[in-house]
C-alpha cells in the first residue's frame, strides 16, 4: 500500500514538474484559446462545452477504459485512411500521387465563391502503418516547395506512430530529413492547415503539424513521443505505457482543452457522412488564415 502511494506521488510529481517548466516557457501563458483568430469562424467543430464534457468523462475512467476509448480507435487497422477521406471531400481531383505511406493530391474546391486549388499531403496508415522513411520526408519537402511556388494552400493529414527509426533510416539521415521538412513547413507563406487524423506521435507527426491552424478529428491522438517510448524513458517512475498515456493526456479533447489544438472536427471513423465537417473545417480555416494575414499585413 505504501509502495503504491509512493509510486503515485512520484509520477504526479514528475508530470507536474514538466507542466510547470512548459508553462514557464510558453509564449501564450495561461491562454487556452487562440489569440490570433476567432475560432467561432471555423466550421464543423465541436463546441467548447462538448469538448469539456468529454474531458471530464475521461478524468473519471480507469486506465484500461482510457486506452480503449482514446488510443485503440486510432490504432485500428479497419478505420478509414487519410487518402480515402481526402478523396471523399468532393471537388475536382487535379493530381494524385502515392509513394508507400506518403500520399499527396491537388483538388479544386470552391472557397469564398471562387474555385481554388488546395494541396494535400497525408500519411496513409494502411501502408507501412503510416511511418515515413527519409525518402518520404524529402519527397514531402519537394511537394511543399511545389505548392509554395504556385501559392497553393496546404492541408496535411497526420496519421503515424512515428517515423521509421531503424538502422537503415538513421544511416540515411532520418533526423535531418525530418528537421528539413519542419523548416520547409515553417517557411511557408501561405495557409497551412494540419489535421490529426489518427496517431500523431513523435518526429513523424511534428513536420505535418507545423501549421497555422492545427485541428484533430475526435479520435485523433497526439504527443511528441509515443507513450510506449515515454514509459521506457521514465522507467524510474515504474509506469506502464498505458498509465503514461492517461497521465500525460493524448486525446484530442484533452489537448484541445489545454490549447494545443485549435479545434476538434466533429467526425469519427464510423460516421462517414460527417466527412462534410472535415471539408467545412478546411475551407473555413483557409478563409480565417487569409483574413488574418490581410489584417496583420
Amino acid at each position: 500500500m505504501v509502495s503504491n502511494k509512493k509510486k503515485t506521488n512520484a509520477h504526479i510529481s514528475a508530470f507536474h514538474a514538466a507542466e510547470v517548466m512548459s508553462h514557464d516557457l510558453s509564449l501564450l501563458r495561461g491562454k487556452k484559446n487562440s489569440v490570433y483568430f476567432d475560432d467561432s469562424e471555423l466550421l464543423g467543430l465541436l463546441s467548447a462545452e462538448e469538448v469539456e464534457k468529454e474531458v471530464q468523462q475521461l478524468k473519471k475512467v480507469d486506465v484500461d477504459t482510457y486506452i480503449q476509448r482514446v488510443v485503440s480507435p486510432s490504432e485500428s487497422k479497419n478505420r478509414p485512411s487519410a487518402p480515402e477521406v481526402i478523396q471523399q471531400l468532393g471537388g475536382k481531383m487535379i493530381a494524385e500521387e502515392t509513394e508507400g505511406p506518403l500520399y499527396s493530391a491537388e483538388i479544386e474546391i470552391s472557397i469564398s465563391g471562387h474555385i481554388r486549388r488546395l494541396g494535400f499531403i497525408a500519411q496513409n496508415h494502411k501502408m507501412q502503418n503510416g511511418a515515413w522513411s527519409p525518402n518520404h520526408h524529402r519527397k514531402a519537402a519537394e511537394k511543399v516547395r511545389f505548392f509554395a511556388s504556385h501559392s497553393i494552400p496546404l492541408v496535411t493529414f497526420i496519421d503515424t506512430p512515428g517515423a521509421v527509426a531503424d538502422a537503415e533510416a538513421n544511416l540515411d539521415n532520418q533526423s535531418h530529413s525530418i528537421s528539413f521538412l519542419i523548416s520547409e513547413m515553417a517557411n511557408l507563406q501561405l495557409p497551412v492547415i494540419g489535421i490529426v487524423f489518427g496517431g500523431g506521435y513523435s518526429g513523424g507527426a511534428i513536420p505535418l503539424a507545423t501549421a497555422n491552424i492545427l485541428l484533430s478529428v475526435r479520435e485523433g491522438v497526439f504527443n511528441t513521443i509515443h507513450p510506449k517510448g515515454l514509459s521506457n524513458i521514465a522507467r524510474k517512475y515504474n509506469l506502464s505505457w498505458q498509465e503514461s498515456a492517461k497521465h500525460i493526456g493524448v486525446s484530442a479533447y484533452e489537448l484541445q482543452s489545454q490549447g494545443y489544438f485549435d479545434g476538434i472536427i466533429d467526425y469519427t471513423y464510423d460516421q462517414q457522412h460527417k466527412v462534410k465537417n472535415i471539408k467545412d473545417a478546411i475551407i473555413s480555416a483557409v478563409e480565417v488564415i487569409e483574413k488574418m494575414s490581410n489584417i496583420m499585413g
